[in-house]
């Protein structure tokens, strides 16, 4: 993904959105995109971009950061939701003014039909100051998911006036100065589901048939959503490679199952800062937890056992994965920009190095889950080539794991006999070790599967994503049970220590979570 790694992709617009049948849509064309601090202007000094969705600071400085798409995409969603520019203008230097002193226009201005959330949602990701928008582009389009989906009340008796560039909004998670978020689908990167995007009707008598303006407005609401949330939470992948077409997610809210005795404590959010987007989460013999994030640059945290201030990692730029030995040594998937590609690693810090190594994997295309046994050898879930790799402790070789039929592996985890569990395609597979036959474990409806973790009795733990839950298997049963926690929002991680605590990235919550035993 191309935030995630830095990459600025600088001319956002109508004309670079591909909508495929599915409503899936491609941000295309990265010929002007660059790394984030590279120089924004040309060898004549000229901006590259297209003005009418160019950010303010990318004409009076030259800066691009991700918070320069974040502009655009705001642009392209009042596009869509008016069928007019923000700043209409026939000139080059009508463009410039209109971005630089001009007020952030409201959509419902022109469309009084329109709710009034959306112009908060277009003054926020339109701000003039790149500090007070929005600090991901998922942020936005999670703020337009909320704002189409409240009721409108029709026209109103005088247009409203154009908002300042200063608009206040609902607290929001905590911001990242760089910015650097990815426009794939957090989940970004595997298939999920979810029904289509609608207004709620109002409860109550029985209402008539939508009338021909409430028709239009629905389409054109419709219409925006597809391009914003599937342009931003599925998008800005760099296409280069293949991969499954994802869908947006499920709808937040926990999803009743069967829930197995409670032998857990309270719930507990623990002190880390900054998340945006935790991924996987990993706790060692000492009950130090580590933290990824995916719309950071430079955002693997680990906070000690007790501790109340996380340490920043270094050298882990930005990993999607993490998994830790008994000796401390951390093991991260990692990615990084080399000739405007993205290139797939594994990275290994050594416990108490400053600096971290590449471990001599080949070919990963975008690895998504990392897990090492108590000898040192490491297994990675490389979901772009559907595959399990194996690589034994300083050892030069990977081997592949004759896991069959997997389809875009995300997490992995290996217990103490060395038996590999993988979640994929919305199931959860073993091998054992040595054995060349996997099995498919008893969940059942499993929604977008992603982390795994198995304890010392044999437990298998996943975070089941898009059902916002996570289930535990006791080892020998056929019968899952869903862990007591409360509010998970799109979980994607989960680890469990020697005690039995269990923790969880809460991925769409910004935030770490534990369950500690009774």
């Amino acid at each position: 993904a191309a935030h995630e790694i830095g990459l600025i992709h600088r001319d956002v617009k109508p004309s670079n959105i591909l909508v495929a049948k599915d409503d899936f849509a491609y941000l295309i064309d990265f010929g002007i995109a660059r790394a984030a601090g590279e120089t924004g202007l040309t060898s004549a000094g000229a901006v590259i971009g297209t003005w009418a969705y160019m950010a303010p600071e990318r004409i009076s400085t030259g800066q691009a950061d991700p918070r320069g798409d974040t502009y655009a995409l705001a642009c392209v969603l009042y596009e869509c939701l008016t069928g007019s520019q923000p700043y209409p203008g026939n000139s080059m230097e009508q463009q410039i003014t209109a971005h630089l002193t001009k007020p952030v226009p409201r959509p419902s201005a022109l469309r009084h039909d329109l709710p009034s959330e959306l112009d908060t949602v277009i003054a926020t990701g339109m701000a003039k100051n790149p500090d007070a928008r929005y600090p991901t582009v998922t942020e936005l389009a999670e703020a337009a998911r909320a704002a189409i989906t409240v009721p409108t009340t029709g026209p109103t008796s005088m247009p409203p006036a154009d908002v300042s560039t200063t608009a206040t909004m609902p607290p929001s998670p905590q911001r990242s100065t760089t910015g650097g978020v990815s426009l794939s689908t957090p989940t970004q990167y595997r298939p999920a589901t979810e029904p289509p995007l609608r207004v709620p009707a109002t409860q109550g008598a029985p209402q008539p048939p939508p009338t021909k303006s409430r028709k239009r407005l629905m389409v054109v609401i419709a219409a925006a959503a597809v391009v914003l949330i599937a342009a931003t939470i599925a998008t800005i992948t760099l296409i280069t490679r293949s991969g499954p077409t994802p869908t947006s997610r499920g709808p937040h809210g926990p999803t009743p199952s069967s829930t197995g005795p409670r032998t857990y404590g309270a719930q507990i959010t623990l002190p880390f800062t900054s998340l945006a987007g935790p991924t996987r989460v990993a706790v060692d013999t000492a009950g130090t937890v580590y933290v990824t994030n995916k719309y950071r640059v430079r955002g693997t945290f680990m906070l000690p056992a007790g501790a109340s201030t996380q340490t920043e990692l270094p050298g882990l730029y930005s990993s999607r994965a993490v998994a830790v030995d008994a000796t401390g040594n951390l093991y991260a998937t990692d990615r990084e920009l080399r000739n405007q590609q993205v290139i797939s690693l594994l990275r290994k810090l050594a416990a108490g190095a400053s600096t971290p190594t590449v471990l001599p994997f080949t070919g990963l295309d975008d690895s998504h889950g990392v897990a090492v046994d108590a000898t040192g050898t490491v297994y990675v879930a490389d979901w772009g080539n559907n595959r399990v790799l194996k690589l034994a402790a300083d050892s030069t070789t990977q081997s592949t794991l004759p896991f069959t039929g997997l389809k875009y592996p995300t997490g992995v985890a290996v217990d103490a006999a060395g038996t590999v569990y993988v979640t994929e395609d919305n199931r959860v597979v073993m091998l054992a070790a040595g054995s060349t036959t996997q099995s498919t474990l008893p969940f059942t409806g499993l929604r977008s599967p992603e982390g795994v973790a198995v304890d010392t009795a044999g437990n298998v733990y996943v975070a089941d994503s898009s059902n916002n839950r996570v289930l535990k298997l006791p080892a020998g049963s056929t019968t899952q049970s869903e862990l007591p926690f409360s509010g998970l929002n799109e979980p994607e991680g989960v680890a469990v220590d020697n005690a039995g605590n269990v923790y969880v990235a809460d991925t769409g919550n910004n935030r770490v979570v534990k369950l500690p035993t009774g």
